[in-house]
Parts: C-alpha cells; structure tokens; sequence
C-alpha cells in the first residue's frame, strides 16, 4: 500500500467518552478481546445488544490519579468528593445526584488518589519523566498499511520530541516480579508496539523508550512508586502480538464471522508449569524403581 493511501491524524484534548465511542477504529483494548477471542469483540462493540461497560473501582481510581498528575486543572473540574466513605451509602448516592457533571470519590478515595499523586509527582525516579515536555491523553488515528486496518491509541503522556511515551500505572504490587506478572496477563507491551505504530506512523518518528510509571494502590500513607521500561524482547513480543491480532480482526471484519471457542472436544492438556512437575516426577519415580 502507497503511504499517501494511508490516513494519519493527532488530536489534543479530544474528550476519553468520544475517543471510545469511536468504533471505526480500533484500540488495544478491542485487539486484546480479538486475541481472546473474536466473538468476544463482537459483543463488546458490534452487538446492538450490547450493554455498557460500567468502569470498575480500581478504573476510576486510576483514572482519577492520571488527572490529577497530567492534567491536574481537569481533575479540578472533572473530580469531586463525598464525606461518605462508603459508595454504597445513601449519602454518597444522594451526592452522585446533586453532582451530576462531576465524576465522585468518597472521601478515602479522593485521600488516595492525592497521596498516589503527590507519590508520583515528587518521587525522583517519576518525577524525572513527569518533567519532561510534551502533552498528555493525545489520540493518535491511523490505517495500518499492510491490513488496512483503522487503529487508534492514546498514550498518557507524549514527550514533544516524540522520545518518551510514558504511561501511568496504579498497581497492587509495583515489585518487579508483581508489575511483570500484569503487564503479562493485561499484554502491557501490546500496548507499547501498539503506541509505537501509532506514533510513527503520524509524527513519522518511532519514540525510544516505552516507560511505566508506577504507584502502588494499597492505600498506604505512602505509597511505593518504581519505574520500569519495555526492553526489546518484551517489545518484539508486542509487534508480534499486534502484527497477529490485527491480522486476525482484518480476516474478521472480511469474512464477518467473529467465532468463540471450538466446538470440537480438544485435549485439555497441562501448562508448561505441570509439564515441568510431570517430568520432575517422572524422574523421581525411576530414581525410586531403580533403587
């Protein structure tokens, strides 16, 4: 495909409720269900049927925290808060209705997402990447040139130099051995290929460095922050990923067939981890004839 043929467009400031309304591209997020499986996609955002996603806790938290660290005069207009402390009190409801523009948080909620905040913005391994120019919650639009497929990204932060994407994580466990058990099980580095694609292919410059930063959601005075970047074969992993679901969703939205699982009966199988103690057992057990 010609690179004239290829539409590319960068939006400041469009609002998060119309950039995921936009169903004529598609995100990290629908590439995950597609991987999942594409049936799952099509009941996410192609059936009339379909009901809303209601954003969990944890979500509005998170978001709450990547407000108030990139876009703190938003969180003032966007965010308020409750005395009540439990969501599920009749005061707190009662303030949701007296309310209705601004996003609510109970009083322990609003306290933390300020203590992760402050965590961020002042940690001198964080603040480093939060210091550096650029802009926050772009929306990137592109066709991918080899399935012709229309994409769509939106990094938290962007640094003007197009080095730096940096994305904000509220986490249980910010250790090491924590945050890579959930970039692997949420596909973290689908969406550092995924940004990357779409960065180069409007601002015509690949960024170098795919950074997390992190704060742990515990509720903790103090909450821990850390600091962790995609290495190259975490990064090869992701374009294998998003070259494969985007392949995928291509044939799907070809054929218009989103199947769901086999309906075939398939050997269920061990994980790698039961092999591995299959064979260990195995071991043992002739160690045991032997003697």
């Amino acid at each position: 495909m010609n690179r004239e043929a290829v539409t590319s467009l960068e939006v400041d400031h469009r609002e998060m409720s119309v950039y995921h309304d936009d169903l004529a591209h598609i995100s990290k997020s629908g590439l995950v269900k597609v991987l999942a499986k594409p049936s799952d996609f099509f009941k996410a955002y192609l059936d009339p049927e379909r009901e809303l996603p209601v954003p969990s806790r944890e979500m509005i938290l998170g978001s709450a925290v990547h407000a108030f660290v990139l876009e703190p005069d938003a969180f003032a207009s966007c965010y308020g808060h409750s005395p009540a402390t439990d969501r599920r009190s009749k005061s707190f409801q009662n303030a949701k209705k007296e309310n209705p523009d601004q996003i609510l948080l109970t009083s322990h909620e609003w306290e933390s997402v300020h203590r992760m905040g402050q965590a961020l913005l002042t940690s001198p391994g964080t603040k480093s990447y939060l210091d550096l120019k650029g802009k926050a919650e772009t929306s990137f639009f592109w066709t991918d040139p080899h399935t012709q497929v229309r994409c769509k990204c939106r990094p938290d932060f962007l640094s003007d130099d197009s080095e730096f994407v940096i994305d904000i994580k509220t986490t249980r466990d910010a250790s090491p051995h924590g945050f890579r058990k959930s970039s692997d099980d949420l596909m973290y580095w689908l969406s550092a290929a995924m940004t990357f694609s779409g960065v180069e292919a409007v601002r015509g410059k690949k960024p170098s460095a795919y950074v997390f930063l992190c704060v742990e959601n515990r509720g903790e005075k103090n909450p821990e922050t850390a600091v962790y970047f995609v290495d190259e074969e975490a990064m090869e992993l992701g374009e294998c990923f998003f070259r494969k679901s985007l392949t995928l969703f291509a044939e799907c939205l070809k054929t218009k067939c989103w199947p769901g699982y086999s309906k075939k009966a398939e050997p269920l199988g061990l994980t790698y981890w039961r092999k591995r103690e299959l064979e260990q057992l195995r071991t043992e057990g002739g160690l045991l004839h032997a003697g």
